[in-house]
């Protein structure tokens, strides 16, 4: 051990210090109260997941409720007993039956899949029971039962199941695992190699910086921008691209999408507070600028409408730029149609997803994130595992994260603006102890956040 700070120096040393395996018990009972639990609230209880769900928590009293329909005002609860508890009716939120290609899930620090690989095993049911339910967008593309399930593989892989990882030998294990998985369920359906369908891309990238140097990248702005438009564009891209350094060893918590965002308003500012030229001055290329314009001269921009759609031309040239760059070297991507490396990053992290399934780093954060994650993380970067939780509440759109996880954010005082964050968001704490799964709202947490203590290691925290 050497003598210094024994916080990880680098993305390596991190990389390396979390690598734990997470027990197949935490795998199938957060992926049941995720994945399985969205798909059990849309079929209304009406699925085979019910019964294939070992870890599913129900209730013997739930009622599902009718679109628009509001839950009535429950009793007071104080002082009744567990069974008294588990006896009060759970009226369940209407959720509207989905495609489930738009059932995204995200692994942040996927590791070799293990999560994505089980959640494998739920997808394949609910494609066929969508189909069964007669899913008018699934039907479409697919009228009989049969064309879909030889492409059920593929649809996983290439629409629900996504993962981020800063070691690229996991997210190589990870691409792989989940071909192989791929393939097991093509030998079961007994269909021969030559008519299984071709898997054209998978959304398992490593959080790596952009490809190239900066000056490879004004080369590029240069050549696809117009003389006007190249200041804007070279002061959006070299934002992103400085930002994009940090990609490797942040990981998941860089809020690339976000920096893209509030650079894009910084140069709209900028812009509104041009200076307006007359005419009648002589000598008007000798004016004093004023300092904004020295940074960044946007004159050449006239129209309002050039910012209306500049974060989607910023994420067009960032995806040509690191294609060019990827074509001029070795090709590294496991499916032919895989996103460049470095924009295979901030594709997924433009995403939303439906839920999230972790087992994220614990402990100190690398020294060279150090610099990032305490403005980003200002109550939370000195446990990263708690960044990783921040940052997902706000990833997850209508849906859960299934979390495996200290007991620190509980009862630590530090942490009371976390626990505050995850009470505003109506979460449900659901956890293990014995290998019994446990199912309470534990109100007394969310009436005080700060002196409220559960001792529990595995959590399953619900959002709106």
């Amino acid at each position: 051990m050497r003598e210094e700070s024994a916080a990880p120096r680098n993305s390596r040393e991190l990389a390396m210090r979390n690598q734990f395996f997470t027990p197949r018990y935490v795998v199938e009972f957060l992926t049941d109260n995720t994945l399985g639990r969205i798909w059990y609230e849309m079929t209304r209880g009406e699925t085979r997941l019910k019964e294939q769900c070992r870890y599913l928590v129900r209730r013997p009293t739930e009622i599902f409720l009718e679109p628009g329909e509001t839950a009535p005002e429950l009793p007071e609860q104080e002082g009744l007993s567990q069974e008294e508890l588990l006896r009060q009716p759970v009226y369940i939120p209407h959720r509207p039956l989905k495609d489930p290609r738009e059932l995204r899930m995200l692994d942040p620090a996927c590791g070799s899949m293990h999560f994505g690989l089980y959640a494998f095993d739920l997808y394949e049911v609910i494609y066929e029971e969508a189909w069964d339910r007669g899913l008018a967008s699934l039907r479409a593309d697919f009228p009989e039962r049969d064309d879909l399930l030889g492409e059920i593989p593929r649809l996983i892989i290439e629409h629900n199941i996504h993962g981020i990882d800063i070691d690229t030998r996991a997210v190589q294990i990870a691409g792989l695992s989940l071909w192989l998985r791929a393939q097991r369920s093509w030998q079961q359906q007994r269909l021969p190699a030559r008519h299984r369908p071709q898997i054209r891309r998978s959304n398992i990238v490593c959080a790596e910086p952009m490809p190239g140097d900066m000056a490879m990248l004004r080369e590029f702005i240069a050549s696809q921008f117009s003389p006007e438009e190249q200041p804007a564009f070279t002061f959006l891209l070299e934002r992103v691209f400085d930002w994009m350094a940090l990609a490797g060893e942040a990981g998941a918590l860089l809020k690339i999408e976000e920096e893209i965002r509030v650079a894009v308003s910084e140069a709209k500012q900028l812009w509104k507070k041009r200076p307006q030229y007359e005419q009648g001055y002589l000598f008007a290329e000798i004016t004093p600028k004023k300092p904004e314009q020295l940074e960044l001269d946007l004159s050449g921009i006239s129209d309002e409408n050039f910012w209306g759609n500049v974060e989607d031309r910023i994420y067009s040239a960032l995806q040509e730029y690191a294609e060019q760059m990827e074509s001029s070297g070795y090709q590294r991507r496991l499916f032919a149609e895989d996103a460049a490396r470095g924009f295979a990053f901030i594709d997924l992290s433009r995403k939303s997803y439906n839920l999230v399934l972790m087992n994220p780093p614990y402990g100190s954060p690398s020294e060279a994130s150090k610099k990032y994650l305490p403005e980003q993380y200002p109550t939370n970067w000195i446990e990263i595992y708690l960044c990783f939780v921040q940052r997902m509440l706000k990833i997850v759109t209508d849906g859960y994260i299934g979390a495996l996880t200290s007991r620190t954010w509980m009862y630590l005082a530090k942490f009371m603006s976390l626990r505050k964050k995850i009470s505003n968001y109506s979460a449900q704490i659901i956890f293990i102890k014995s290998n019994k799964v446990l199912d309470r709202v534990f109100v007394k947490f969310f009436q005080n956040p700060t002196s409220f203590r559960l001792s529990t290691e595995h959590c399953f925290i619900r959002p709106k």
